[in-house]
């Protein structure tokens, strides 16, 4: 067997005896007479620290088949095994650490302690007292956080290194001096504008284009053979435009829709007429 599976098979078996000693500790019938005995002396022997022993198996498994990360099977129990003992040890601290001789005098609050961890703490608090016990519980919880998980409740105070020495401090930049700068390009006048009359004295004095020459042979017909565009007749035209917008309405007539022209929007290509429809005639015909 290797040390993996070796590792798994503890696991399991931790799990099952934690589910076990759950049980246990609710008096069910299903433990037999095993059970209840182990349940109360359980009970009588941690206290509280008793319910701790299911979570305990449960985190053991967990460990044993790595899915608790980097916390390890013997981390784990170990973790498991002092939250055991410290958990009613702060509570026989906090009470005082005074328990009776009889087990049966005990208070609720004390049985909760155990006998263990009653004894463990009324020894401390004999030795240093309420406050001393209190602050030896703190140390042992903070040891066993840091050998376990690496945590300790004191983390808060821990402080991050400071950053030492500054950054490299920046050189003012020093403004050039006008000596120093680049020459500027220096841009001459432009010339001034001509006047007029020279402007017209110069285009006057431009010879008009020749003609090009007539080749040898080549009649050219003279220009009164052209005769002017007769004017305009603007009332041919309105004409024209009446005389559509009647063959518009014998097209209707043909159709059997009877109307009359009742305006007309004359444009620069189309003409628009209005038709008014004549009595008893639909407009959707």
């Amino acid at each position: 067997m290797n040390r993996k599976a070796r590792q798994e098979l503890i696991g399991i078996g931790a799990l099952a005896v934690g589910l076990f000693l759950g049980l246990t500790l609710l008096r069910l019938p299903i433990t037999g007479s095993w059970g209840d005995q182990i349940g109360s002396r359980l009970w009588r022997l941690l206290g509280v620290g008793s319910v701790l022993l299911p979570v305990l198996g449960i985190g053991w498994a967990l460990a044993a088949f790595e899915r608790l990360g980097s916390l390890s099977a013997a981390r784990a129990a170990a973790l498991g095994a002092g939250l055991v003992l410290l958990l009613p040890y702060g509570i026989g601290t906090v009470t005082g650490a005074g328990f009776p001789s009889a087990y049966a005098a005990w208070s609720p609050t004390q049985k909760l302690a155990g006998l263990v961890p009653a004894l463990l703490a009324h020894v401390v608090h004999q030795a240093v007292g309420t406050a001393g016990g209190t602050l030896v519980g703190l140390f042992a919880l903070s040891a066993l956080g840091i050998l376990t998980v690496g945590w300790h409740p004191l983390v808060a105070l821990r402080t991050g290194s400071r950053e030492r020495g500054a950054g490299p401090t920046a050189t003012p930049k020093t403004p050039k001096k006008e000596d120093d700068a680049a020459p500027r390009e220096r841009k001459e006048p432009l010339p001034a504008p001509r006047s007029l009359a020279e402007k017209t004295r110069k285009a006057k004095s431009v010879p008009p284009p020749k003609p090009p020459p007539v080749p040898a042979g080549v009649l050219i017909p003279p220009i009164d053979l052209l005769h002017p565009a007769p004017p305009e007749d603007g009332d041919a035209g309105l004409a024209q435009i009446d005389q559509m917008g009647r063959k518009l309405i014998e097209t209707l007539q043909t159709f059997r829709v009877e109307g009359s022209i009742a305006g007309r929007t004359v444009g620069p290509v189309v003409t628009q007429y209005e038709v008014a429809p004549g009595p008893g005639v639909k407009v959707g015909r």
